[in-house]
């Protein structure tokens, strides 16, 4: 059997087919408005108007009061017994909403606004109006509201307070009351009065302006269509009116429409309200005799439109037309027949069509019939394999070749719809609303498709796939669509009043990748092009209403978050799209994230059922609840993007903080003595802290000051010493002048120092840097510095020491300000005539420790003050007269405790005092080689020391490099750049490394740069960085000069690439001696690399992007070696530059041009070719790119003084001459090349 029904259904051809006996057409609906359901939850039937607020709810007024409605609730705001003062009358005549989202509405006894924040009402403060009907209300764009009374208008500002009050007594033919306001687009306030007459604000005459209608029109409403340049009157009895008026004068072009006159419906003259929909050219009417619609012809006149067959007439009272913000129309009526005219369809069409034939195997149509009872469906993949469906196996599939049936499916579920996919898929729809893939070439067992089954379990009628590879599913409900590419599907509802989803059992595909849903006579066309429109209106939900145990709280617009009390036990959110007009086919979906004190938990999304949009929580627990929100569309999209609510319960008293802390106080009662210690050292701790916050800020300012002191020192130091130093024509006493000013500026220059490293020591971030040397010398040097005070005062000032050196391990400059501070103390304290004793002595008991004695027989200390003297700040009473700073002794201690050593004193007031220290010895063999190490210290500090020598050497040169000198101070900056000019240098100035960029960008060639650190705009440390980043100007070598003294900051220095680092006050040969010594350096390095026969280049460069270039360079040549027709040209265009860039670039590295370092290159690759092979020369002159062996052994002689045959066996000879061995060409001859 089952051979033959394989035979069978593989010959025929499976082809559905819809044979159409008629012309399709779509199916003529007898209504196309849409009911509003949730009118059914006002108390009451008949709604005066609605109005769409900027958020989207929808407001209507009534009878009996003002109501909101989100589409699945209505909140009303009326008088009643829990309120009654709330408004004075619950009959709502005209609803507005400002610029602030406050919504103000009339009624028959005063007009309120209705604050959205709390949604509280307010009532107008306006006496005249209080207990008299509001016929009409306009909010404007300028925040201002008109409300008009029977007797008069008045004009309030934003907050309800009277600007203005206008009379209507007495205005028009026979006044009346007015019936509407309207704003048009040029912000001019139109009125229209039931007197028949028109009336125009005129702002700047604070006054109404009549246009008298002709024909007696009464106006009632009024509309401005801007794309005919028109405005639309609506009448009572005149239907329609076109009035175009003059904008100057008071006059007025009015035409009446015949078309709105017509007797053909009862009431059909006499409008009550009216909109115009610009896009579609139609006006909308809203008359007694019911709704019309009229198209706006190309004479700008109106014609009655077919839309209006199907519009509503004459068996209900309509009042109101409005829109919202999807173009939706909505009419206000009476007896609860209010009614929505949407304005887009869903994309379902209906078809009249025929039953489902089949072609036979002899070709013929025949209507589908079962052959074998048992199996009821059957399809075949490309394979060969069969899957069918029979009623005693279920789902079975048998693989081509084979006869045994194997089970697909488990038992309980049945197959109840099959489809091959295009790519052999076999998808599988089962009686329980599952959905399943199997691919039997990867698949072992069917897969379950969650995206696409069905939730509540009905049966899947039918599956489809379109052109477009996505499939379809049907089922008694909706229609879903699958993208198996994207894994995204979609759900389509269908809320068309003609068209029921449960009639319909088929799919089929149709022309133009769509979709048609059949029954049993018809059948439903799903436009894809409507369809995929939908995307662009997705839904935002939004929580509108929280009600609290029955206790209901309204959203504020920009509200996200509410606090909840304790005792509430019901939480319900109520959610909305604000589309009221699909509030029963938008589905909702949420989760939620609870955060606590223990951390966060979250929930999967949580689905609710099409029509319901309420969340609820049951006894919430303490902490914060996160709410995210979705939605989809009519269509049944889902929208990714979300809204979030935030929910915070308040605790209840049992779990608050204070509870929290009395439940700890009582459980740890027993050890809080414990802890009170620990609070006490806390906030000890705490104190300290501020203190020390305190002293940094102390500090800052200091070293600022001292930093700022440094700069004009030098400007003292520097003309004094160079006065010093032509002393020929000074006179004696002019002399002694100079040498007590610059005495003083030396004094004054280890006043500031010693102020910095106390900063640095406070911090801690003071270091020392022992050496060993000779403790007997170094006092002895330390002495004679002071020699010539002690004379001045007349002191006797001696120097008690061993005959035998002693040497120690000490940082000589902190040695220095240790004895420094001891021996000016002891200087200052003792009056003439006074001595002091300077001893060096090992103590007896232990010979690993030297002790050094200050003495003096001055005033001495008093014995309350001694234990104190060596704290800061501190300073004896009987001293205070001598001024001094309270830090100098402070320092001495710290500084001795750097070296591991001990500090004390001694002393009787009036007889004199007696200062020591001491600090470790180290054995006198490890002196030389330790004290030649510490030289190479990168400190910096004795580097003025440099050795004439080197000068001398240095200063015969002949280079005078072009120098950039960049210094804020103008002083400072003049009178280096003098001295350097009267060393023949070329002086560029710049006042801040901004600048000095800015010159350097434009003067490349600049040599060297001497550079101020700090700066405004842009300091030295900056400028250094950017000079060594930059291809174009990284070879320059940099010299900063800086008040900044400290290893750290030097370190930092030489980190941007600084070349040398000089430390202010500095001398003027210091700095000369440096600028020479770079020059030599560089001299020396350029030479090395041209007489060297080594192909190594990192040696040459200074800065890590040097290095780059000249590797890149190389690496070039070397890749073009045997190329003969290589030049600087093709060099030039490899390496990215300009010959002239290309040219300053390799000189400043090599001091060779391109073509030289070309030649270079190739000479010393052949060295190494004769060094290491046995070629010829012949043979090397053509791998290197020589053009002849005779190039190659001019050059290759006058580089390396011999001939090629030569040098094989003599490859280390030294060179022919002390000259280079390539000239270097001019720089006219590299341009000319």
């Amino acid at each position: 059997m089952f051979a033959s029904f394989s035979n069978r259904w593989t010959r025929a051809l499976w082809v559905s087919v819809c044979m159409l006996m008629s012309i399709c057409c779509k199916a003529q609906e007898n209504d196309i408005v849409t009911y509003i359901p949730s009118i059914k939850n006002i108390p009451w039937g008949s709604v005066a108007m609605f109005f769409f607020d900027s958020e989207g709810y929808l407001w209507y007024s009534t009878e009996e009061g003002l109501c909101r409605d989100n589409g699945y609730q209505t909140d009303a705001f009326c008088a009643n017994e829990q309120n009654p003062k709330l408004i004075r009358s619950n009959y709502v005549m005209d609803i507005a909403e400002d610029g602030k989202g406050h919504i103000w509405f009339s009624t028959s006894q005063g007009a309120y606004m209705l604050d959205k924040k709390d949604y509280s009402i307010h009532s107008i403060a306006v006496e005249e109006t209080q207990r008299v009907p509001i016929q009409s209300l306009i909010a404007l764009t300028d925040g201002t509201i008109w409300l008009s009374t029977s007797t008069a208008l008045f004009h309030l500002d934003a907050d309800g307070r009277q600007k203005q009050r206008i009379d209507v007594r007495g205005r028009g033919k026979s006044p009346k009351f007015v019936n509407a306001f309207m704003e048009d687009s040029q912000h001019t306030l139109w009125l229209a009065q039931s007197n028949g007459c028109m009336w125009r604000y005129d702002i700047n005459k604070k006054d109404f302006i009549p246009y008298v209608m002709q024909e007696d029109v009464d106006p009632q409403c009024m509309v401005e269509d801007v794309d005919h340049g028109c405005y639309w009157i609506g009448s009572w009895g005149k239907g329609i009116v076109k009035f175009i008026p003059n904008m100057v004068g008071n006059r007025a072009t009015t035409e009446l429409q015949p078309a709105t006159m017509s007797l053909e419906f009862d009431g059909m003259d006499k409008v009550m309200d009216i909109e115009l929909d610009s896009h579609a050219n139609i006006l909308w009417v809203v008359t007694t005799g019911g709704v019309f619609a009229y198209e706006i012809d190309a004479d700008n006149n109106l014609r009655l439109s077919s839309i209006s067959d199907r519009l509503p007439k004459g068996k209900y009272y309509y009042t109101n037309i409005t829109s919202d913000k999807h173009g939706n129309l909505w009419v206000s009526g009476a007896s609860r027949h209010s009614f929505m005219l949407p304005r887009y369809q869903n994309g379902i069409r209906k078809y009249a069509g025929h039953k489902v034939l089949t072609h036979d195997e002899d070709n013929l149509l025949e209507t589908i019939r079962q052959k074998h009872p048992d199996v009821l469906r059957a399809v075949q993949d490309r394979q060969g394999n069969i899957f069918f469906q029979s009623r005693q196996k279920g789902l079975c599939m048998i693989r081509r070749g084979d006869t045994k049936a194997v089970p697909l499916l488990q038992e309980y579920e049945t197959c109840s719809t099959m489809s091959l996919l295009s790519d052999g898929t076999l998808i599988i729809g089962t009686s329980i609303g599952r959905v399943y893939t199997y691919n039997c070439i990867i698949d072992k067992a069917p897969r379950y498709i969650a995206a696409v089954s069905n939730a509540n379990g009905k049966r899947i009628l039918d599956i489809r796939q379109d052109g477009k590879g996505h499939v379809w599913v049907l089922t008694r409900d909706n229609v879903k669509e699958w993208d198996r590419t994207t894994q995204g599907y979609r759900t389509l509802y269908c809320n068309h009043p003609m068209i029921r989803m449960d009639h319909f059992t088929q799919l089929m595909s149709a022309p133009g990748d769509s979709i048609c849903i059949l029954e049993e006579n018809s059948y439903c066309h799903i436009s894809p092009t409507d369809f995929s429109a939908s995307h662009k209106s997705l839904a935002k939900p939004c929580v509108s209403t929280i009600v609290i145990d029955g206790q209901k709280h309204f959203v504020r617009p920009e509200q996200s978050d509410m606090d909840i009390d304790s005792k509430a036990n019901v939480v319900e959110l109520h959610l909305t799209t604000l589309q009221q007009h699909l509030a029963e086919q938008v589905p909702f979906a949420y989760r939620l994230t609870r955060k606590s004190l223990f951390g966060s938990s979250s929930k999967d999304w949580v689905e609710l059922p099409i029509g319901s949009n309420i969340i609820v929580l049951t006894s919430p627990a303490k902490g914060d609840y996160t709410v995210e929100v979705r939605a989809t569309n009519g269509q049944g999209i889902w929208n990714v993007e979300h809204e979030v609510f935030r929910l915070h319960r308040l605790p209840a008293w049992w779990e608050s903080g204070w509870a929290y802390t009395l439940y700890l106080l009582l459980t740890l009662s027993v050890i809080i003595e414990i802890f009170k210690q620990y609070s006490k050292h806390v906030q000890r701790k705490r104190m300290t802290q501020m203190e020390e916050q305190l002293t940094e800020l102390k500090f800052r300012f200091f070293t600022n000051v001292s930093h700022e002191l440094r700069t004009p020192l030098t400007l003292i130091l520097v003309p004094v010493e160079q006065m010093l130093a032509s002393a020929s024509s000074l006179s004696e006493r002019d002399r002694n002048r100079l040498e007590s000013i610059q005495r003083n500026a030396l004094e004054l220059q280890q006043l500031i120092n010693q102020l910095l490293d106390f900063r640095r020591m406070e911090l801690g971030a003071e270091h020392i840097s022992p050496r060993n040397a000779d403790m007997v010398q170094f006092l002895s040097a330390a002495v004679e510095t002071f020699q010539p005070l002690a004379q001045r005062k007349h002191i006797e000032l001696c120097y008690i020491h061993p005959k035998k050196a002693l040497y120690a391990a000490f940082d000589h400059e902190k040695m220095h300000r240790i004895v420094w501070n001891l021996l000016s103390n002891a200087m200052k304290f003792t009056p003439e005539g006074g001595h002091v004793w300077l001893e060096l002595q090992i103590k007896p008991e232990d010979n690993n420790r030297l002790t050094v004695h200050v003495k003096d027989d001055g005033i001495g200390i008093k014995a309350n003050d001694v234990p104190y003297i060596f704290d800061r700040y501190f300073q004896s009473d009987n001293i205070n007269s001598k001024g001094g700073s309270g830090i100098g002794l402070h320092m001495v201690r710290e500084l001795v405790r750097l070296h591991g050593g001990d500090v004390g004193v001694e002393s009787q007031e009036g007889k004199g005092s007696d200062f020591w220290f001491e600090i470790p010895l180290v054995c006198e063999q490890h002196s030389i080689n330790e004290d030649s190490a510490a030289q190479t210290s990168i400190s910096g500090h004795g580097a003025e020391d440099d050795s004439v020598t080197a000068q001398e050497e240095t200063s015969n040169t002949s280079i005078t490099p072009s120098i950039l000198l960049v210094e804020d101070n103008l002083e400072l900056r003049l009178l280096i750049a003098e001295q350097l000019r009267d060393e023949g240098f070329d002086v560029n100035e710049a006042s801040n490394g901004q600048e000095a960029w800015e010159q350097l960008s434009a003067q490349p060639d600049t040599e060297l740069i001497i550079s101020d650190v700090m700066m405004p705009l842009m300091d030295g440390f900056e400028l250094c960085r950017r000079i060594k980043g930059t291809e174009n100007v990284s070879h320059i070598p940099v010299i900063l000069l800086t008040a900044k003294t400290s290893d750290e900051d030097q370190l930092e220095g030489y980190k941007m690439g600084a070349d040398c680092y000089l430390t202010k006050p500095f001398s003027p040969a210091v700095l000369l001696n440096r600028i020479r010594h770079l020059q030599e350096q560089r001299r020396v390095t350029m030479q090395h690399f041209q007489h060297d026969d080594s192909k190594e280049v990192a040696q040459l460069t200074y800065s890590p992007i040097d290095e780059e270039i000249i590797t890149r360079a190389k690496k070039l040549v070397e890749e073009h070696l045997a190329d003969k027709n290589y030049n600087v040209d093709q060099f030039s265009s490899d390496m990215c530059a300009s010959r002239m860039t290309l040219y300053r670039k390799i000189h400043s590295i090599t001091g060779l041009s391109p073509s030289d370092f070309i030649i270079t290159i190739r000479l010393k690759h052949a060295a190494h070719l004769l060094s290491t092979t046995s070629l010829s020369a012949s043979a090397i002159s053509e791998r290197t790119g020589f053009s002849s062996p005779s190039y190659f052994t001019k050059h290759f002689k006058k580089f390396f003084g011999v001939l090629p045959k030569e040098y094989r066996g003599k490859s280390n000879l030294p060179l022919a001459s002390g000259k280079p061995r390539v000239q270097l060409q001019s720089h006219s001859d590299i341009i000319a090349e």
